[in-house]
């Protein structure tokens, strides 16, 4: 793994917004947010092995840690204007790949806004980096996130067996891909009309 930041790894400053949702940049306003849904032991093994629940300061010092050295490309999904998820990249290679992780609330999964929200993060990585793939690991009981990764294009490229002991029994990890090509292909016609509804 290159230990290089790619050029654009500054924290996104731009707004994207179309299909009546909007993936903004985690100004602190939305920190509280993010920081109860990743202490939420019910939905934090959705995503991650770390257990820990995190107080106000301890989790700004993390997170800004995080943002500044391992999530640079990292936006808050809104609903209105309410925050609803978040999506964001990591071990990005330039020119050539990234993974991606996104979140949403329980109230908003399987809804085509989350599709959306994903599809222009995307869209926005394809924009500002030749990336030739984009990569997802997924936990083989998450089904919420490989319908929402299978729906958005993305197709199973390998898995790790019995990768992690999770309430009693191994489960696998799935690796999903999907290339820029590919990509565009699927979502085209939504990008377009998401972007006449601004």
């Amino acid at each position: 793994m290159s230990s290089e930041k790619p050029e654009s790894s500054a924290r996104p400053s731009i707004r994207l917004a179309g299909g009546g949702l909007s993936l903004v940049p985690p100004d602190r306003k939305y920190w509280e947010a993010i920081r109860v849904w990743e202490s939420d032991p019910s939905e934090s093994h959705l995503w991650t092995h770390r257990r820990a629940i995190l107080y106000d300061e301890e989790f700004a010092r993390s997170f800004e840690q995080r943002l500044r050295h391992y999530h640079p490309w990292y936006f808050v999904i809104l609903v209105g204007d309410a925050p609803a998820g978040f999506v964001y990249a990591y071990e990005i290679e330039p020119n050539d790949s990234a993974f991606v992780t996104v979140y949403t609330a329980r109230e908003h999964r399987g809804t085509a806004a989350t599709i959306r929200a994903l599809a222009r993060f995307l869209h926005w990585m394809f924009s500002i980096q030749p990336l030739r793939v984009v990569w997802a690991d997924v936990f083989s009981y998450n089904s919420a996130s490989i319908s929402l990764l299978e729906t958005a294009g993305f197709s199973r490229s390998g898995e790790i067996r019995r990768a992690r002991f999770f309430q009693g029994e191994y489960h696998d990890l799935y690796r999903y891909e999907l290339e820029r090509a590919a990509f565009y292909e699927r979502h085209t016609k939504v990008l377009d009309r998401d972007s006449r509804r601004r």
